[in-house]
């Protein structure tokens, strides 16, 4: 599990520079490898099956390869042994399957190759294995849109692979069997979906480039839409970061620059009667509604985000934290306003509508990736961009090499 070969960053820059890019690739192939958890086996799950045009590897902790020329093969039963059966053959874990050809796995295809593996209380995992620059540009796909202009795409690619190597050093999924998850909660990851060549190009043509502050690999992390103001790590987290600040991003709501999806979450709004809001809470008679930017609580902060809602009735129900305030009303961003069409929110009655109107898509901390598209379009290189969003950093091309020896 996480393999860094680093000084062949250096070799493939100078391949580069002598061959085509798939002369390159084929020399060095293994840059970085990245365990990525793309599946947890639940008990009674009768799908696990893979296929790959070219047919299949399978090596087992013996070592040995046996060849399966079937296009698909399933795991027909899985033993409490810490063994797995496929076309009637019992297979000792940790188990790989290799292809030649990228491998699928329920509807998303793989590049590099497929480890089974059992993990923390005896849960079975399923693992794509794969090198640092493939990861990125997936992550791209995922995360971006690989149809993005370039440059934004060379952004998305740094700060990806930066975020990556921070969780990984942090050892953020080491109990459990595995480098990084491909949800949310590290970064999104599908696989060959979506990639095209401009996504793998952003991810080679910066290869080895993260973001630095005090010579350490920052928290990059980005969202979809800042909604205009950017949040800072102090006020959603907890810890300040030197690089991380509340500041206007005029390019997330240059309408004229937006595509749909963006406009869509330019400006939203959710409403909620009074009926449906003490049916959620359990309350009765709700009478007023009380909400607290952050910049109430925390002298000197200028964010408008919402930190504190109260819904006053039979009882007081106090949501309080962004994360928990967008979960409770399953809101796009915390950055928003509340008011009642029908009456001030301190006079409210079992008619009453309310209606939370705001702008935005995530946490807002970091890198806008609305922003970003649009600083793009205009003309931006990649490093603008970057320094915008992470000021006080330092694109870096020898962090990696000088710092990471770990061998497995």
């Amino acid at each position: 599990m996480f393999l860094l070969k680093v000084k062949y960053i250096r070799i493939l820059c100078l391949l580069l520079s002598m061959f085509s890019l798939i002369e390159a690739l084929k020399i060095v192939d293994d840059i970085v490898n990245i365990d990525v958890l793309i599946y947890q086996y639940q008990a009674g799950d009768d799908n696990i099956t893979f296929s790959s045009v070219s047919g299949f590897y399978l090596k087992s902790e013996d070592k040995k390869l046996n060849n399966i020329k079937d296009e698909s093969i399933t795991i027909s039963k899985v033993l409490t042994n810490s063994k797995v059966v496929i076309k009637n053959k019992v297979y000792s874990l940790p188990l790989e399957i290799i292809s030649e050809s990228p491998i699928r796995f329920k509807e998303l295809e793989y590049s590099g190759f497929i480890k089974i593996k059992e993990a923390q209380n005896n849960k079975l995992v399923i693992i794509n294995c794969i090198d640092l620059e493939s990861y990125v540009a997936g992550v791209i796909s995922a995360e971006i849109g690989a149809s993005s202009p370039f440059e934004a795409l060379k952004a998305q690619a740094i700060a990806t692979r930066t975020i990556t190597i921070k969780k990984i050093l942090n050892n953020k999924h080491q109990k459990d069997g595995y480098d990084l998850c491909s949800t949310v909660h590290c970064q999104v990851y599908k696989g060959l979906k979506n990639q095209s060549s401009a996504s793998y190009r952003s991810a080679i043509e910066t290869s080895g480039l993260i973001l630095v502050y005090n010579n350490q690999p920052i928290d990059a992390v980005y969202s979809s839409s800042c909604g205009g103001v950017s949040e800072s790590t102090e006020n959603l987290w907890g810890f300040k970061l030197d690089y991380s600040t509340v500041k206007t991003d005029s390019y997330c709501i240059d309408v004229e620059q937006l595509s749909g999806w963006q406009k869509k979450y330019l400006n939203w709004q959710k409403d909620f009667s009074v009926i449906q809001l003490q049916q959620m809470f359990a309350i009765t008679n709700i009478s007023a509604i009380r909400y607290n930017r952050v910049s109430e609580f925390k002298p000197g902060s200028n964010s408008d985000r919402i930190e504190k809602i109260e819904i006053i009735g039979n009882k007081i129900v106090t949501i309080e934290g962004q994360y928990k305030i967008r979960e409770t009303f399953n809101l796009p961003s915390s950055l928003f306003i509340v008011y009642s069409e029908d009456n001030s929110l301190e006079e409210l009655n079992r008619n009453s509508k309310i209606i939370f109107a705001g702008n935005g898509y995530g946490h807002g901390v970091g890198m806008c990736q609305t922003g970003a598209i649009v600083r793009a379009k205009s003309g931006q290189t990649y490093q603008e961009i970057l320094h915008f969003y992470y000021p006080n950093t330092e694109i870096n091309s020898e962090w990696l090499l000088n710092n990471i020896t770990k061998e497995k």
